[in-house]
């Protein structure tokens, strides 16, 4: 899989701790209808973009009007598949003396279960939100970036 399908490749944890990808074909096309030179468009510049949309837009409704997927739907993909990322390299770095395995990592930290559900950005204190929302509403593309090495 290219680097580019980490923005419509929604990774989540099963009950048993098995890792579930799910491709979600209509924010693919979503994507890629609007980065159609994605292979050579750099990543902070797409979450640069992706951004600005998904704070131009009414996070509390979700999706944009006739279902049409957002940029928070993308950037809800991209981070599910840093968390795998990052968690593996954990796992790979620490894991044997640490004593835990992958699925024991994922678990804590891959919580966002139901990429078809709307978060609720716009209500940072909501009873509970998963790791991805919290991560939505403090980044800031002009100072970080969701990806940690390109």
């Amino acid at each position: 899989m290219s680097a580019m399908g980490h923005y419509w490749i929604f990774v989540s944890v099963t009950m048993a701790g098995q890792v579930f990808r799910q491709s979600l074909p209509s924010v693919k096309d979503w994507f890629q209808a609007r980065f159609s030179d994605s292979e050579t468009t750099p990543h902070p510049t797409i979450q640069k973009t992706l951004v600005s949309r998904m704070r131009s837009h009414s996070v509390s409704n979700g999706d944009l009007p006739d279902g049409q997927p957002t940029a928070i739907e993308s950037l809800r993909c991209f981070i599910s598949n840093e968390i795998e990322r990052t968690c593996q390299e954990l796992t790979i770095r620490f894991g044997e003396t640490g004593g835990f395995q992958l699925g024991e990592l994922l678990v804590c930290v891959l919580d966002d279960v139901d990429v078809n559900k709307p978060l609720k950005l716009d209500q940072p204190d909501a009873a509970y939100q998963p790791l991805a929302a919290k991560i939505l509403q403090r980044f800031d593309p002009q100072q970080a970036q969701l990806r940690a090495n390109l």
